[in-house]
């Protein structure tokens, strides 16, 4: 598991490299160089906020409920009973399905039991393989109905004709979410903003200080010479 720096690190390397092949019109190599993301600037905190509340955003959408049994010990159990366990090709496709799966929101509404069995099923159709039906449907075996697996094929056959995802700009074109070439390096590594920041913070503090007479500790406490003074006393 990636921590949050790395993956916004990640982000604005791909960004940088997709901007500079948009501008230049020429393909960039692996080998350059993109600026360094600095952890200091606003750039940065506003791309984590974002984060944090898309994450918030699909915790409640799930209830909270992280945990996903996956469906891959079950595969190859199934494959040893059916006897299926030699024939490498079927095994591969079942894999490939049951990967492509986890790409669609079977995992959180069928059983792993069922996505499994439903991975052997379409890779045996595409394959041509014949599993038996009668007098007893082999998926029966592993507690699963028939209606459940076309209905993960389904999604499985709607995530392959699923067109190519396209960038929808929905939030408001601020300068951290479509910035250009040039103020994407100056977002990534100019550190002015936030500093800017942080001193007016602190000089609102001072003046806030000086307005009250003091901090509460320095009305409160002694000075050194006070104390040590009426002690020689």
């Amino acid at each position: 598991m990636r921590s949050m720096r790395a993956a916004i690190s990640v982000y604005s390397c791909i960004r940088y490299r997709r901007l500079k092949v948009e501008s230049e019109g020429s393909a960039s190599s692996p080998l350059d160089s993109s600026p360094i993301l600095d952890m200091s600037t606003m750039f940065f905190y506003q791309l984590r906020q974002a984060v944090l509340k898309a994450e918030r955003l699909i915790l409640e959408k799930l209830g909270f409920n992280t945990f996903v049994e996956l469906p891959h010990k079950f595969l190859l159990n199934y494959l040893n009973v059916l006897g299926l366990a030699k024939n490498r090709e079927l095994a591969q496709t079942a894999w490939n399905y049951m990967n492509d799966s986890m790409r669609t929101v079977a995992c959180v509404r069928f059983q792993p039991e069922v996505i499994a069995t439903a991975a052997i099923f379409r890779a045996a159709s595409a394959l041509n393989i014949s599993m038996h039906e009668t007098p007893t449907p082999w998926w029966t075996l592993f507690d699963t109905c028939l209606e459940d697996i076309e209905h993960v094929c389904w999604l499985l056959t709607r995530l392959y004709d699923h067109p190519t995802p396209k960038y929808v700009q929905v939030a408001k074109a601020e300068i951290w979410t479509n910035p250009t070439l040039k103020e994407l390096v100056e977002l990534v590594t100019n550190r002015q903003t936030i500093e800017k920041r942080a001193m007016s913070s602190e000089e609102s503090t001072a003046r806030a200080q000086q307005t009250n007479g003091g901090s509460r500790w320095s009305q409160q406490q002694p000075l050194a010479r006070d104390y040590y003074g009426s002690k020689g006393r």
